[in-house]
């Protein structure tokens, strides 16, 4: 009889967020659950996320950006107002948006290999500073495979304070 918790499903904005929680953070939960899966709603109508939320019959966890909000509070509250029935505990902040947690898991070395500048404070990094970073929106996913190839979670838990959060209250 196993052990295991019979699913989990991560809840994510877009593409960008499924790849990196496909690639760092499916891995980590397989060994807990049976079944692990992303869903994008940011795609979805918010009717049918709401369903599929309230019909769930599975722990999950909703990843949201901070964006431009003034704090995780105000992100939780755009959450669950979008998708009632949410629960605020399964709510995760992306402090400020998903590229964050992408350079995160960078270690200095691997930042020089990818010729990636060292950002000392990553959870302030946007989408647009990233892609100045990278060199361009066109160079936007291929620098994020790349990054994956390289992603260190201790290194993320390190650098990242709402990267350290999550693996804390979700992980340990």
């Amino acid at each position: 009889m196993s052990s295991k918790h019979p699913s989990l499903c991560l809840l994510v904005e877009g593409p960008d967020d499924k790849r990196l929680c496909t690639e760092v953070l499916l891995p980590v939960f397989q060994s807990v659950y049976v079944n692990v899966y992303a869903w994008m709603y940011s795609q979805q109508k918010s009717s049918l996320t709401t369903n599929l939320i309230q019909s769930m019959d599975s722990d999950y966890i909703v990843f949201g950006d901070i964006d431009e909000r003034p704090c995780v509070t105000a992100t939780k509250e755009c959450l669950t107002t979008r998708f009632p029935g949410l629960s605020w505990d399964r709510i995760v902040a992306v402090r400020p948006e998903i590229e964050a947690w992408y350079l995160a898991g960078l270690s200095d070395a691997a930042c020089r290999e990818l010729g990636l500048g060292r950002v000392a404070d990553v959870d302030s990094v946007t989408k647009e500073q990233f892609d100045g970073l990278v060199g361009g929106r066109r160079q936007h996913t291929s620098t994020m495979v790349e990054i994956l190839k390289h992603y260190d979670v201790e290194v993320a838990r390190q650098r990242s304070p709402s990267f350290r959060y999550f693996w804390q209250k979700h992980v340990e």
